[in-house]
């Protein structure tokens, strides 16, 4: 089971990007072991945003979301106020950044 940053996911659009080959690897690997991946739906408008700024194409970066909606193993989980604030609290307490690793 997996949960992915929308820079993952957008990164894996853009193949001149840095870290393109471990992204869309990682997207690959997904959808050919059938992974589980639950994703908050706010990730949505962070990849179209980030496709379009990034080709200045809305049109593309909405397709490529609709391609993302499609991989059936990706749930997409409705953030309630509840869970956002709890999130808001845990990132507080223990100072997270977004993007940041705090795997120990």
């Amino acid at each position: 089971m997996y949960c992915i940053d929308a820079s993952v996911i957008v990164n894996s659009f853009f193949p001149k990007e840095s870290n393109y080959q471990f992204s869309s690897k990682l997207i690959k690997t997904i959808r050919i072991s059938q992974t589980a991946v639950y994703l908050p739906e706010i990730i949505l408008p962070e990849i179209s945003s980030a496709i379009a700024r990034g080709t200045n194409d809305s049109e593309l970066a909405i397709e490529f979301v609709e391609q993302i909606l499609a991989i059936p193993t990706f749930n997409f989980i409705p953030v309630e106020r509840d869970i956002s604030f709890l999130a808001a609290e845990i990132a507080s307490k223990y100072r997270l950044w977004p993007g940041e690793d705090n795997h120990e």
